[in-house]
């Protein structure tokens, strides 16, 4: 069996887990020595329908099934609205409107397929920062950590893994030096936490604009690339070496 000490051994058809339940400490660039593979996440039930909606590699999702999806999770849509403070832009506060405004944050910029589903192409991964969709994707077996990204990988324990990525896409298999994900947070709280970024820091220009946004959760406290443009959200992932000579703090 082929583990992150040999990763030299990897067959082209056998992917690297991204989770385990075996304390297989090695030695990263960034956290020193530390296990890359953390126990599987939990997933709830909207996590598990984020994925669905996903759906196999390079789907496209479509708007209408985003806002279909909360049918059948009407918490879940009251609980992002209430942590919204009940709206997104001033004067939308009914629930026909929030959605409205939830969905086209979310895919304006493409950034809900980005960001949950992960955007394969020819020579890399778009996105793909969603600890879900990682078990996901290592569930049905076709992904997995890229090897030779053992000891350029970035840890901080409990809260963010980075590393490269490899994947099967339509019968090859497309390599991405550096993806990585939040390891505490859900489905819900992605949805939630980014569209805050966005509700305190708006962008309708075509261009990029960038900020670093601090999160705690489940005591865990780390910094995550909050990026916008044409109205919506187009990423959002963990970072374990920050550049605030790059980018600003996010307006919280």
């Amino acid at each position: 069996m082929t583990t992150l000490f040999s990763p030299s051994l990897v067959s082209a058809e056998e992917f690297l887990p991204f989770f385990d339940n075996t304390k297989n400490p090695v030695k990263v660039k960034v956290g020193g020595v530390q296990d890359l593979t953390p126990p599987p996440p939990m997933l709830n039930k909207f996590d598990k329908a984020v994925n669905q909606l996903c759906g196999e590699v390079g789907t496209v999702v479509k708007p209408a099934r985003f806002k279909t999806m909360f049918n059948s999770f009407p918490d879940v849509f009251s609980n992002i609205k209430n942590n919204l403070g009940g709206y997104i832009f001033p004067k939308r506060t009914s629930n026909q409107e929030f959605l409205e405004d939830l969905t086209n944050l979310w895919f304006n910029a493409k950034g809900f397929d980005h960001v949950f589903c992960g955007e394969p192409e020819k020579n890399k991964i778009g996105g793909l920062h969603f600890a879900g969709r990682y078990l996901d994707l290592q569930n049905k077996r076709i992904a997995g950590i890229l090897p030779k990204s053992v000891s350029t990988s970035e840890v901080k324990p409990g809260a963010v893994y980075s590393f490269g990525v490899r994947m099967k896409v339509d019968g090859s298999t497309v390599n991405d030096p550096l993806k990585g994900y939040g390891y505490t947070l859900n489905a819900e709280e992605i949805l939630t936490i980014a569209a805050k970024a966005y509700k305190n820091n708006p962008n309708s220009e075509p261009t990029s604009k960038a900020c670093l946004l601090t999160v705690t959760d489940d005591k865990k406290t780390f910094v995550n690339v909050f990026v916008a443009k044409k109205g919506g959200i187009r990423t959002f992932y963990p970072d374990a070496t920050p550049d605030y000579r790059k980018n600003p703090e996010c307006q919280v």
